[in-house]
């Protein structure tokens, strides 16, 4: 093949492609990091309203879900595409579109509740074991059922979470629960001088301690 002929200080554009691929695997790795932040204090933040504030389930669930509707709403409102979203809801009626967003929307509602139900008894740890096992049985079940192979690294580190995850033990979240956390209708902090070597000792609303 003839060799490429370009005058000076002209490029035949792979340093454009390879800093354009550059800033977006940045990008992408700056939202993933983003992303599992946030996925971290959700089960954190939610176990803080429960414990301190004594939070219905469903009041939760719904002021999330209200929280939500609210952050796609802006969205697309930013986006400009709130329109052309309907616009596609109502040109595909007829293929079960908005059956299926519908359905989608209950599906994930009812998951809510499961969720929120969970890190209300069970606590943001247990939970987080929980879902870290859904997620390597489901890269199991992916790769087994769709023959998507998984390389020597990929392996590694589905090896390490597993032994991370089935390790996880969840008795030091389950402690609490065997403890007062309120005194009348108004939530009081645990603090260590609850615990005494001869059991649980409940500590009045000035600090002072009686035995049980």
């Amino acid at each position: 093949a003839l060799p490429k002929i370009l005058p000076d200080g002209a490029t035949d554009g792979t340093d454009q492609v390879r800093n354009m691929r550059l800033t977006k695997d940045g990008r992408g790795a700056a939202l993933m990091a983003a992303y599992l932040l946030c996925d971290g204090l959700t089960s954190t933040l939610q176990q803080r309203l429960f414990e301190k504030y004594r939070t219905p389930t469903q009041a939760q669930v719904a002021y999330t879900s209200l929280c939500s509707a609210g952050v796609a709403l802006g969205s697309l409102l930013l986006s400009g595409q709130l329109l052309p979203s309907v616009a596609f809801v109502v040109r595909h009626r007829r293929d079960g579109c908005l059956a299926a967003l519908l359905q989608l929307a209950t599906a994930a509602t009812v998951g809510q509740f499961f969720i929120a139900h969970t890190i209300k008894e069970f606590g943001a740890v247990f939970y987080a074991g929980v879902m870290a096992t859904r997620q390597l049985l489901s890269i199991v079940l992916s790769s087994v059922v769709f023959l998507h192979p998984l390389n020597a690294g990929q392996a590694l580190g589905l090896a390490q979470a597993s032994v991370m995850a089935f390790s996880f033990s969840p008795a030091h979240e389950s402690h609490w629960k065997k403890t007062p956390f309120f005194v009348g209708s108004k939530p009081r902090d645990v603090s260590p001088s609850m615990y005494e070597a001869g059991g649980v000792t409940r500590s009045s609303p000035r600090g002072q301690q009686s035995k049980q």
